[in-house]
């Protein structure tokens, strides 16, 4: 009896060390996202239709890598939540092989994820996350927005400058790879992003081809990020 009660206890243990960490505690993880295919459309917008001479266009987001953090505890055995962030330091946009830089962007997200088991030390990871996005300008952005404050000294309009905020979300599958209290990360994500590049607006008048516009003008770019995210999980 005594040598079947010290079986089962040597199970258990062993059964306790190679499951997942998910249920442990607060987990605190960095991130490297890699970027895939990303596209979208810049669109512009007017309130009077003979401000605008142009539909819009197709084009690619040729961003660069994307730095991450996360801070995520558990709410039950499967479900985790918190915050992280994902910083992109180089935020370009190419159309047929030209480049227009934007400056970088942050995303200050609430994040969701469920963790369903496929071994003792794998899990199969469910993630949504929503945020505020800020386009930080610079670059070519940040050159155009100076050249359209020159430009309506002259002509009479204001341009909205700074920071460009934005609702950001994003959702994938990933896996997560238990190694005591380290855990390893790989998520394929697809994150939805909306900045307003341009904005500019006219007082007075009446838009005609011999009086100053009267209205709005903004530049919209809205499209996608498709990224693998490569990461790695501290477990307290």
């Amino acid at each position: 009896m005594r040598r079947f009660v010290l079986l089962c206890a040597l199970g258990t243990l062993a059964a306790t060390a190679g499951s997942p960490a998910r249920a442990r505690g607060l987990d605190f993880g960095l991130r490297l996202a890699v970027p895939g295919s990303s596209s979208g459309d810049l669109k512009l917008a007017c309130s009077s239709a003979a401000m605008c001479t142009s539909a819009g266009q197709s084009l690619t987001d040729d961003s660069g890598i994307t730095l991450g953090a996360d801070l995520l505890f558990p709410v039950t055995r499967s479900a985790r939540v918190g915050l992280g962030l994902l910083y992109t330091p180089d935020t370009q946009l190419e159309d047929d092989g030209k480049t227009l830089t934007l400056g970088s962007d942050l995303l200050v997200q609430g994040v969701a994820e469920y963790l369903s088991p496929l071994s003792p030390a794998v899990d199969l990871v469910l993630r949504a996350q929503v945020g505020l996005h800020a386009l930080m300008p610079g670059g070519d952005l940040g050159r155009g927005l100076d050249e359209d404050v020159s430009h309506c000294a002259a002509s009479g309009c204001t341009v909205t400058r700074g920071n460009r905020y934005s609702l950001g979300y994003g959702f994938g599958p990933g896996l997560r790879i238990a190694l005591d209290n380290v855990s390893l990360r790989a998520d394929l994500i697809y994150q939805v992003v909306q900045f307003a590049l341009e904005d500019l607006t006219w007082a007075g008048g009446g838009y005609s081809t011999s009086s100053k516009p009267v209205g709005t003008q903004s530049l919209t770019y809205r499209g996608h990020r498709l990224m693998l995210h490569l990461g790695v999980e501290f477990g307290r």
